[in-house]
């Protein structure tokens, strides 16, 4: 009797953990109209020159080259969505329609990537790496309700 109260004393304890994990799953679950709040607020932060400026001082790029690099990824994050549009076009299936959240996750990586490096080699800046760098460093400068939009979350439906 003993060991069958334990059990239930266990799994009522475990109900609500069991409720919080399914919330949180649902909460950073990357949802088509979260993945283009992402490409909205990317558009923003690669529109915004202090964070722009800061990414360029960390990885030491000349000052004088501050204004045309952050004028350039203006001019070219404008375009984010219908460079992703493109190529999801070109892939079969599209991972927009059906959504597929982790095919969905390289296009926009991959696309942010070539604005910054075009944005930069515009400006004589050659190096992918910094490049890649910047690029990490901007995404990191997202608020954390953006953090689905890069990082993969495992559930257990995934396994």
């Amino acid at each position: 009797m003993t060991n069958t109260l334990q059990k239930l004393f266990l799994l009522i304890a475990l109900i609500p953990l069991a409720l919080f994990a399914e919330d949180t799953k649902k909460k950073d679950a990357l949802t088509p109209e979260k993945y283009y709040e992402c490409i909205s607020a990317l558009q923003s932060q690669f529109s915004n020159y202090t964070q722009v400026a800061q990414a360029l001082s960390i990885y030491r790029i000349n000052q004088s080259q501050w204004v045309p690099i952050a004028n350039a990824f203006r001019r070219n994050v404008t375009n984010l969505n219908a460079r992703i549009q493109k190529k999801a076009s070109t892939m079969h299936p599209s991972p927009l329609d059906p959504f597929d959240p982790k095919r969905a996750r390289q296009i926009l990586r991959t696309e942010l990537a070539g604005i910054v490096i075009e944005s930069l080699k515009a400006s004589s800046y050659p190096n992918e790496t910094g490049a890649l760098g910047i690029l990490n460093y901007l995404i990191s400068k997202q608020e954390p309700d953006f953090e689905s939009c890069f990082k993969e979350v495992i559930t257990d439906e995934s396994h």
